[in-house]
């Protein structure tokens, strides 16, 4: 626990002084313009980003099959058709001259789809292995090292345009993705010959992957489609400044709620997971791990809202400095917002462990389907990054109701089916 501590508290303060130092180099309307780039490299990037929840879920699986080999070649060659797709999508965004307006942009943002999908595929397997360290240290380089490096290019390049610091962006990218999967490598080099593969066979079939990851995809869809209209609707009704603005404050909120809950997350879902590869009642036992984190997670997201609330005043001049004043403005309702989202992360927990993608995600698609209507069709008379805050708030609550639903009937469900199993196949299946 506490490296996961120790690993939290510096993700916090590096990320605080990263995003520090970038607002203080790049100006608001270059950052904005970087943003609405990356929105495009994230659209390339949903196939990978849907199959995120499928490794988190059945790495641990086919390590206790010693599969790992064969599950992370599957990967790779998933990897490589990413790549694929990611090159005529980049083809079309120049043909089309959307956001890139030359070959050499079109590259490197290839180059960023390319490591990004890398990271989305292994970048939660050091923690699946409660590797904490190794996987502290990556979580580190992420996004705190990232903004730094931004930062530097800023500095340096003193860019006009956010596709200027692209090249920065993808050589960060590509660094850690080579990072990450040398880990990877590293790990399954002291693997054993398989044993019972056929048992997990289904499990790590293509078919269960599509079918596992699809409700990712629909998620992932359209919570892409609320980026956009956060990030291009700002823009046009406004200019990049006001989107920079608006994600530098969700930004932020994502990254105070993340203070603690990462800690949280940290140490409980490798030991959930780790619990519900083993046991055939896995609702049943993890009746006490799920409590102590839904507890813990709540009584930290409030206090967080609450000193975000009082003190937003005092630390945006701090954390964002001059150029980003306006930002101030919209925290409370951002970190409202991004605190109600990760309760709803929290409850699909439950989703998770019963291996339901379904429930969690039409949830997400249908709270992110309202949200997205109310980013496109709102009236905006006057400061639209404040309006579009409050639909953000909005947005979250709605998900939470949802979400909150869903796991309920979950939650019923699997102890229906629970029932069924004895408590002594769950022990024995432990030992």
């Amino acid at each position: 626990m506490q490296i996961v501590v120790f690993f939290s508290s510096a993700n916090a303060v590096a990320t605080l002084v990263g995003n520090r130092l970038l607002t203080q180099t790049v100006n608001p309307h270059v950052l904005g313009e970087l943003t609405l780039l990356m929105n495009l490299a994230l659209w390339l990037t949903l196939p990978t980003a849907s199959g995120y929840a499928y490794v988190v879920r059945h790495w641990r699986v086919a390590r206790e099959h010693r599969a790992g080999w064969g599950f992370t070649f599957a990967i790779g060659w998933g990897l490589v058709i990413q790549a694929g797709i990611a090159a005529i999508g980049v083809v079309v965004y120049w043909w089309l001259g959307l956001g890139v307006t030359f070959w050499g942009s079109a590259l490197l943002l290839w180059l960023i789809c390319v490591g990004q999908s890398t990271n989305q595929a292994f970048d939660s397997v050091q923690a699946a292995e409660r590797r904490r360290t190794t996987a502290g240290l990556l979580t580190l380089m992420g996004n705190p090292l990232r903004m730094l490096a931004l930062a530097l290019g800023g500095l340096i390049l003193v860019p006009h345009t956010g596709e200027e610091l692209l090249g920065v962006q993808s050589g960060y990218y590509l660094l850690i993705a080579v990072v990450t999967t040398g880990l990877v490598v590293q790990l399954l080099r002291r693997e054993e010959e398989p044993r019972d593969h056929g048992v997990v066979s289904a499990q790590l079939s293509v078919r269960s992957f599509v079918w596992y990851s699809l409700p990712y995809v629909f998620s992932g869809i359209v919570t892409q489609v609320c980026a956009s209209a956060e990030r291009w609707r700002l823009s046009s009704l406004d200019d990049p400044s006001a989107t920079a603005y608006f994600v530098q404050a969700v930004g932020l909120s994502s990254s105070a709620v993340a203070i603690p809950c990462g800690v949280l997350i940290s140490y409980y879902l490798p030991v959930i997971t780790h619990t519900i590869a083993k046991v055939p009642a896995p609702m049943r036992a993890t009746a006490r791990l799920r409590r102590d984190f839904l507890r813990f997670t709540g009584g930290s997201l409030v206090a967080v809202v609450f000193v975000v609330i009082v003190a937003t005043d005092s630390i945006t001049p701090i954390l964002f400095g001059p150029k980003y004043a306006p930002v101030s403005r919209l925290l409370p309702w951002t970190t409202a917002g991004a605190a109600l989202f990760q309760i709803g992360q929290v409850l699909a927990i439950h989703a998770y462990i019963a291996r339901d993608t379904f429930s969690p995600n039409a949830a997400h698609v249908v709270s992110q389907m309202v949200y997205a209507a109310l980013l496109i069709l709102w009236p905006v008379h006057a400061d639209p990054a404040l309006t579009f805050s409050k639909i953000f708030l909005g947005g979250r609550l709605l998900y939470v109701v949802f979400i909150l639903l869903t796991t309920l009937w979950i939650v019923a469900r699997s102890r229906r089916a629970e029932s069924l199993v004895p408590l002594s196949a769950e022990s024995q299946a432990k030992g």
